[in-house]
């Protein structure tokens, strides 16, 4: 059985979770806890909205004995944060630690220089010090700090953690809500322009498709699905990480046909959960389900190992036996 004495440990549990969990900013967490074969995961109900998050959990000890968890959850800044056991708040310990852009926990370093954790805080101690130019240089030698503009390149991750008993053969439902942190980004549409300096038999074949949403297997629809898909990458090669389909292109390019379009830009948020590690899933997950929200005004674009279901304006995927691959990003572009 698995019990850590906090007082002593935490930090220890901290570092070995983040080893393994390290990611970008805006990635916000899900439970976390040390292997243990005998605590099942009997199911797991996941649904995600840009003002919102909702983790539910339900734990089966299926051992004689009870086990005693330390369970943690990584988040970034939140105010807003709740989390229950079968239905009853729990009280949860808080520990705060600086992280750099490529996942490297830096506190240590940060409190060697005399810095706080908090970039906005440590950039006014910066310029407030009399080693200012030395504290920077360390810095941007270390990719911490933009040598252009002196942006911080870390940022704050915290960790609430709390120890959990799992009474033998019993089942344990754990609740966690809290909004989420959005990341606001822009696509350029530079790019869709420079469709008209195409051949016309392949731009009429193109804008048939945006259209009349007709795409027929021919090797000319095939040429304009590519060439669509190419030119709307050439200016934003970061939407390829979620795995866009012809039909996201589509709802991209749609957008230049507003009456009233003035700018070259597409509306986009970003949603991440922070789900999954490969050192942390002893078992998979009986039932799973996770279900994706989007605002009528806002089209979403992820990568997913499965088949989604429509229902209104959410997407659902259930699965049993359920082994988590991947983490969860979802991109919101504005229609």
């Amino acid at each position: 059985m698995t019990q850590f004495q906090l007082s002593l440990g935490v930090l220890s549990i901290v570092c070995s979770l983040w080893a393994n969990l390290a990611q970008a900013q805006s990635y916000t967490g899900g439970l976390h806890f040390m292997r243990s074969p005998d605590l099942v995961i009997e199911r797991q109900d996941i649904a995600l909205n840009l003002d919102k998050i909702s983790v539910e959990y339900v734990l089966n000890n299926t051992s004689n004995t009870d086990i005693i968890e330390t369970l943690v959850f990584t988040m970034p800044m939140q105010n807003q944060f709740s989390v229950t056991v079968n239905e009853q708040p729990v009280t949860y310990n808080i520990v705060q630690r600086a992280i750099s852009h490529n996942g490297t926990d830096i506190s240590s370093i940060l409190k060697n220089l005399g810095l706080a954790y908090d970039p906005i805080t440590a950039m006014h101690s910066i310029d407030a010090s009399s080693n200012r130019d030395s504290i920077r240089s360390k810095l941007i030698a270390m990719e911490l700090l933009d040598p252009k503009d002196e942006t911080p390149k870390w940022f704050i991750k915290i960790f609430y953690y709390w120890q959990q008993k799992f009474p033998a053969h019993a089942k344990v439902r754990i609740h966690q809500l809290y909004k989420p942190a959005i990341l606001t980004k822009n696509i350029k549409l530079k790019s869709v322009t420079e469709i008209f300096n195409l051949p016309v038999k392949l731009v009429k074949k193109i804008f048939n498709i945006a259209v009349n949403w007709t795409f027929e297997d021919t090797p000319d629809d095939k040429q304009a699905a590519e060439t669509l898909q190419t030119q709307l990458e050439k200016h934003n090669p970061q939407i390829k990480e979620f795995c866009p389909t012809l039909k996201d292109y589509l709802a991209i390019m749609d957008t230049t046909k507003k009456p009233d379009t003035t700018t070259n830009t597409v509306l986009t948020k970003e949603l991440n959960y922070d789900y999954y590690s490969q050192d942390i899933w002893a078992t998979p997950i009986n039932h799973f389900t996770l279900s994706i929200e989007s605002p009528k005004a806002m089209h979403p674009i992820l990568c997913w190992n499965g088949d989604f279901k429509q229902r209104g304006n959410t997407l659902l995927f259930e699965a049993d036996n359920y082994v988590p691959l991947q983490n969860i990003s979802v991109l919101y572009i504005e229609k």
